[in-house]
């Protein structure tokens, strides 16, 4: 291990004692305008939020995304993703979070796939953590997922990362964070869904997340969604064409301030 491992170590449990969800993979324009109540949405970014999802895709899919914090630029985002469909599902992405001071990067790989009324998935993350002049550690990190369609109208899911338990740091007994998400949808018709999960790290207090999508004419897209502890607010909107799909959002904190996020996907093919 490199010899300032246990300063990067402790920059990164610095980043995340200041804002625990920052420094989460979870990413994506619709996920964000809806607070993140995404354990149970099927779509081109779940990969990164809940890889379960993939065993439901039937697009051939590349998208990519943007997230900046509007007064701390070293926490913005951005990721892209190319999902292709079959019996399994497979997607791969990668993920920058930080500036030239400190980054982490990462490469995913995942697959799912649907057996019933249940799908599950399964992702390896390579990441890098690194710290400008300071040096850099790898870890590889495995994450799981699964949901449910319990009825045409409720659906259940739930997922964890860093199933492995991967450490930064044996010595400092500092791992890598594991996040467990439970929660579930609510379909109450073609134009409308709801979404309410409990998000864990067990190193620090659960996030209770709340999310709806409406639908107008199947092209515009109106979400929004609150967080409790942190507190935070969220609105987005998207549009869809043909082949083009185009998504904004935004989250508002009192400890970050402004987030927002765009991001667009194009679909090659069914």
């Amino acid at each position: 291990m490199h010899k300032y491992s246990f300063i990067i170590v402790m920059l990164i449990a610095l980043l995340r004692d200041t804002c625990a969800q920052s420094s989460s993979t979870l990413i994506g324009p619709r996920a964000h305008g809806m607070g993140y109540a995404s354990v149970c949405l099927a779509d081109e970014w779940s990969l990164f939020n809940n890889v379960a999802g993939l065993g439901k895709i039937k697009k051939f899919t590349g998208s990519c995304t943007y997230d900046v914090n509007a007064i701390f630029k070293p926490f913005s985002k951005t990721a892209a993703t190319i999902n292709i469909p079959g019996k399994i599902g497979y997607a791969f992405g990668v993920y920058r979070f930080g500036d030239g001071q400190y980054q982490e990067q990462l490469i995913s790989a995942g697959i799912g796939s649907t057996l019933g009324i249940t799908s599950l998935g399964l992702k390896v993350n390579y990441t890098r953590y690194s710290v400008a002049g300071l040096g850099d550690k790898s870890v590889i990190t495995i994450g799981f997922g699964g949901n449910t369609q319990l009825t045409p109208k409720l659906s259940i899911g739930a997922c964890i990362s860093n199933l492995n338990q991967v450490y930064l740091s044996k010595s400092d007994k500092e791992r890598v964070p594991t996040i467990m998400t439970a929660g579930f949808l609510f379909k109450a018709n073609d134009a409308f869904i709801m979404a309410l999960e409990l998000e864990k790290d067990i190193d620090y207090p659960p996030i209770i997340k709340a999310g709806i999508e409406y639908t107008v004419h199947r092209k515009f897209f109106f979400r929004t969604g609150f967080n409790i502890q942190p507190q935070s607010g969220f609105l987005g909107f998207g549009y869809k064409l043909r082949k083009f799909h185009a998504d904004y959002s935004m989250q508002y904190s009192i400890a970050l301030g402004m987030h927002h996020q765009a991001g667009i996907s194009y679909q090659f093919k069914s």
